[in-house]
């Protein structure tokens, strides 16, 4: 490990404070973690070492090339960290683990192993604390499903309340190429011993054949694409026609407020893009609504 003791100068301490609350103000990140990540990189930098071992002026620091990469090297790290949709692979792996051992487990105890799971998913993460609002908004909406297809799960199953369409849901296809997440969702399954739920790994380059052999499903009654179409759109777009043919009589798309990296608004840039897909599609928006970092349209 790096010796770090000579970053608790007063110059040093001052030039980190300063990019600390850069990084804060600029990124999705608490300053404990942003001061952590400053520390991290500046530690490692030896030229940055010894440039505060003899200026003592901050402005010829910061114009120093040691200390710019530095700032980028942060920066660098935070963004792409913000961006990977499960953190912490490690810990996320042993909460899916205790989850699959959990089946008789108190409610108390599964609703931890749930929470712990859906924050270790970025996009689950981002809908935490307004869900109550965002399911309670969204269910009236639905007109009691049979089945539901969610596409591109995630860890979202684990947070949907299943409770509240006991009397009309039949079957719910949970479907993700991320083999964490569908396993999360089995485990899920199994420990509440919900039936309905089925966790299906599948890529949408596959196409739709796969999936609806798989589950004898031809046109489901509610389709979920949360978030989906803007990730498809920016890193595989030649798979957008595919969930312009997703099997569902209503269709359930929603897209960020907020970046999911930086404290930037991006809701104009996402509904345009939804706009263009449901209209390519032929679809129609019959309902929307909003909460804080998310907006939904419901569409047939």
């Amino acid at each position: 490990m790096p010796d770090s003791s000579w970053l608790q100068t007063e110059l040093t301490q001052t030039l980190l404070a300063d990019v600390v609350a850069d990084i804060v103000r600029r990124y999705r990140i608490d300053e404990g973690a942003a001061a952590a990540a400053v520390r991290e990189v500046f530690s490692k930098s030896d030229e940055l070492h010894k440039i505060l071992g003899r200026e003592t002026s901050p402005p010829k620091v910061t114009r120093t090339r040691a200390f710019k990469d530095a700032v980028n090297a942060v920066r660098r790290n935070i963004y792409y960290d913000l961006r990977r949709y499960s953190a912490d692979v490690e810990s996320q792996t042993a909460l899916i683990e205790r989850l699959s051992e959990a089946g008789g487990a108190a409610p108390g105890e599964l609703q931890s192993l749930v929470l712990g799971l859906a924050e270790s998913h970025a996009s689950t993460r981002e809908r935490l604390k307004d869900r109550e609002a965002f399911y309670g908004r969204l269910l009236p909406l639905l007109a009691r499903p049979r089945s539901i297809l969610d596409v591109g799960c995630g860890m979202q199953p684990l947070l949907f309340p299943f409770n509240d369409l006991k009397d009309s849901l039949e079957l719910y296809v949970a479907a993700d190429k991320d083999p964490a997440s569908v396993a999360a969702v089995a485990a899920f399954a199994r420990a509440s011993g919900d039936r309905r739920i089925v966790a299906t790994r599948w890529d949408i380059a596959e196409g739709w054949p796969p999936l609806i052999k798989s589950c004898q499903v031809k046109e489901f009654d509610v389709a979920f694409l949360l978030k989906l179409v803007p990730v498809v759109e920016r890193q595989r777009p030649e798979l957008v026609d595919v969930l312009r043919e997703t099997p569902g009589r209503l269709w359930v798309l929603t897209g960020s407020k907020v970046s999911l990296t930086k404290r930037q608004d991006i809701e104009r840039r996402e509904r345009s893009l939804l706009r263009r897909f449901y209209e390519a599609s032929g679809r129609r928006v019959v309902d929307e609504f909003s909460v804080t970092e998310e907006f939904c349209l419901i569409l047939e």
